[in-house]
């Protein structure tokens, strides 16, 4: 079966070239662990690499939080001469700076407070775990690795239960037989070539696909070093370069508002602000935030432009430690732009906007600033955000979110375009307050479901609830064909009518059971009808 990936960026996949082969080149590229598949089960823990070996720890069973971002979380962005230089560092403060040199040498607007480099890569990342984890994270399979260092591929051909497969499209090409396979298309892969394709091999037919090669492609591998051995040979370079700044740093759009937050001032008659933070798991050490914050628009000047009221709204945020260390930061001018009667396409009397932030787990502190062009007029918040640690082997799950719309993202959709979580477009509702006439949008993402021994599959079940004082309103089952498809993470994008429901407060709960664990989670959250 052949189809393409929901969230590809180009059109279809229109025909193979007849010079395609099974890229070998991007194997010599993540030679630190993606190696051929294996024909039985995986190999045992003792004869992993040292860097594979630890990928497959939690963060601090084995490594350091340092140690851990070296081999595993960006082992195949960092080059060998950073891998040098970082490794012959002797302070945490030069490796802090080194980390933060790091992406912003990646930066596409070098200088800029927001990268969307990192941005797009920590997302990449959550996407990976959405689609690819099994008993182990989806960023660190080999499918995960290779979507996250070059994106979706423009195609997928999918072999669920194996069969035949060609290694080339050549007319002699070596054909096999083989366990489940997946072949990946890419029109074009940054720094490899043009018409490239993948294999993956599920061996043991538990989901965990393996970036595999043609027989004869083989014994090119063997005469390539080891990379751990390539960087030992590697002569010393010079810390230096990789801790200062290559750019200097841009001028603030905002100093003005950046001045409201630093200067901690008191602000006359402020735009009411209201803000909420969702966290995602990535690696463990670094998860990805979403923060989403809400403006009234009966709040803002708003100005007649040909029956489209327009209003601007610059923004600055920036997100520290709690000892004051500034951990991110952006800057970027709203536009709100409503029908003539004051009503918003989709959204009755607010405008949302949302920032994605990736953050270690532990306690931060958001702290935002916005100003209406137009009036001048200012608003302001700080609030806590604790990312949690998402590396338990427990069944859990992101935060609820309450959403106006939740719905399938695109073809051509963007990956970095706002709302998009995945393959999903969420449109968030911070306030929580709904019109009875609307529907109530849920996202979220269950993980580290366990597999049941005999069919390697999970077995679990989800419902969905309304409550009214305590007592269910609304009852709904999620789809029976939904969890029988699921790996161990699963993705829950519901949308309920809230048309029967009166004026009041209601709590919105998901009853998840995890029958091969043996274990229950209820995640829950009150949102209002008015």
């Amino acid at each position: 079966m052949r189809f393409a990936l929901n969230d590809h960026l180009g059109c279809a996949w229109h025909g193979h070239s007849n010079h395609i082969a099974v890229l070998v080149a991007v194997v010599v590229l993540l030679a630190g662990g993606l190696n051929a598949a294996p024909k039985k089960a995986l190999p045992p823990k003792d004869n992993l690499s040292l860097a594979e070996r630890n990928c497959r720890t939690l963060p601090g069973e084995m490594i350091s939080p340092y140690l851990w971002w070296l081999s595993c979380e960006v082992r195949d962005l960092i080059t060998p001469e950073e891998v040098s230089v970082f490794k012959g560092l002797s302070t945490d403060d030069d490796r802090e700076q080194f980390i933060e040199q790091f992406w912003e040498r990646r930066n596409p607007e070098p200088g800029s407070l927001e990268n969307k480099f990192k941005q797009n890569y920590y997302r990449r990342i959550v996407r990976a775990n959405e689609a690819f984890s099994t008993t182990i994270p989806g960023w660190k399979t080999d499918r995960g690795r290779i979507y996250i260092k070059y994106g979706p591929p423009d195609e997928i051909e999918t072999h669920l239960h194996g069969g035949i497969m060609r290694w080339s499209e050549k007319p002699n090409g070596f054909e096999t037989t083989t366990n489940p396979f997946e072949r990946w298309f890419f029109r074009a892969m940054e720094g490899v070539g043009q018409n490239q394709v993948l294999i993956f091999v599920d061996p043991t037919s538990t989901g965990d696909y393996r970036l595999t090669m043609s027989p004869e492609d083989k014994d090119v591998l063997l005469y390539i070093p080891p990379r751990d051995s390539a960087q030992a040979a590697s002569p010393k370079v010079c810390a230096e370069p990789f801790l200062r700044p290559s750019h200097p740093p841009a001028h603030p759009k905002f100093p003005d508002l950046r001045a409201v937050i630093t200067s901690g001032q008191v602000l006359p008659n402020p735009i009411p602000l209201l803000v909420r933070t969702y966290a995602f798991p990535a690696t463990g050490e670094t998860e990805l935030t979403l923060v989403a914050v809400q403006l009234p628009n009966h709040e803002l000047q708003l100005q007649n432009n040909d029956g489209v009221m327009h209003a601007k709204v610059d923004v600055y945020g920036q997100i520290q430690s709690l000892g004051g260390h500034v951990e991110s930061a952006f800057e970027k001018t709203l536009v709100v732009d409503l029908l003539e009667d004051g009503s918003e396409q989709g959204v009755n009397d607010k405008f949302v906007f949302e920032e994605f932030v990736p953050l270690r787990a532990g306690r931060h502190r958001v702290s935002l600033a916005m100003k209406d062009e137009a009036s001048g007029r200012t608003g302001m918040l700080i609030a806590g955000l604790t990312v949690p640690y998402c590396g338990s082997h427990l069944c859990a799950s992101t935060p609820l979110i309450l959403a106006d719309s939740v719905e399938p993202r695109g073809a051509g959709t963007a990956e970095l375009e706002p709302f998009v979580i995945g393959v999903t477009k969420v449109v968030t509702n911070p306030g929580q307050v709904f019109s009875p006439q609307s529907a109530l949008g849920a996202y979220l993402q269950i993980y580290n479901l366990s597999l049941d021994p005999d069919t390697h599959r999970p077995n679990f079940r989800v419902d969905y609830e309304i409550l009214k004082d305590a007592k269910p309103v609304i009852e709904e089952p999620e789809d029976a064909a939904r969890p029988a498809e699921a790996s161990t993470e699963f993705t829950i994008a519901k949308t309920i009518p809230l048309k029967t429901l009166e004026p009041g407060a209601y709590t919105f709960q998901i009853n998840i059971a995890d029958n091969a664990g043996k274990q229950t989670i209820t995640p829950a959250t009150t949102f209002y009808v008015r």
